[in-house]
């Protein structure tokens, strides 16, 4: 169905191949899907404009389709992209058969506690298989993909919206690539100097 509608809007799908590891770039890679969806006005075109709807885990591939849709203008004057992060989505994913997003609180007994401690003791279990490259999911990491994107699509900057912990991963595209970023929307913006590993996100 997604894969339908992103046909019938015209986008342009692919995957990428990226370093695992940046400091090491012979090394093994890794895919990372994406989605364009061209601008829509003669002569107005800006540039290019990626969508991240937060998460982190949440795939952008089709959800910078229903970004156009509710921002038509945007559409008019950018290339939307949507990129699914390292891992998530179609881009080389680690199945670790979470049915949950993480163990939650405890609670305030110790029934609550034993409990939270046997599903994270299973979720961390289910991804032990992928110890290798679990260090390489990252936000950082993730906006050295995006600015590896930027550049092979010949752009000399983008322009980005993020929300929630997109608002994070544009944050640390700025910190880190301040150069290269044209206009960037930040909405519902978490505050980096807390945000981390203590919150259960990557970094």
């Amino acid at each position: 169905m997604e894969g339908a509608e992103l046909d019938d809007a015209g986008a342009q799908c692919a995957e990428v191949t990226m370093p695992l590891d940046y400091s090491r770039l012979g090394g093994p890679t890794v895919k990372v899907a994406l989605s364009r969806l061209k601008a829509t006005g003669p002569g107005q075109r800006r540039g290019v404009l990626f969508y991240n709807p937060g998460g982190p885990g949440v795939p952008a591939m089709y959800l910078a389709l229903k970004f156009r849709q509710a921002e038509p203008t945007v559409g008019v004057r950018y290339d939307v992209i949507g990129m699914d992060p390292r891992f998530v989505g179609r881009s080389t994913p680690l199945d670790c058969q979470w049915l949950l997003p993480g163990p939650g609180a405890a609670g305030p007994d110790r029934e609550g506690f034993e409990r939270s401690a046997a599903l994270s003791w299973d979720l961390a279990s289910n991804c032990a298989r992928y110890r290798e490259v679990l260090p390489h999911a990252s936000t950082r990491n993730t906006a050295r993909d995006m600015d590896t994107v930027r550049a092979l699509l010949g752009e000399q900057r983008l322009s980005y919206v993020g929300s929630s912990y997109g608002s994070y991963l544009g944050q640390v595209y700025l910190q880190m690539f301040p150069r290269r970023v044209d206009r960037a929307v930040l909405d519902s913006a978490l505050d980096p100097d807390r945000f981390g590993s203590g919150t259960g996100q990557q970094v």
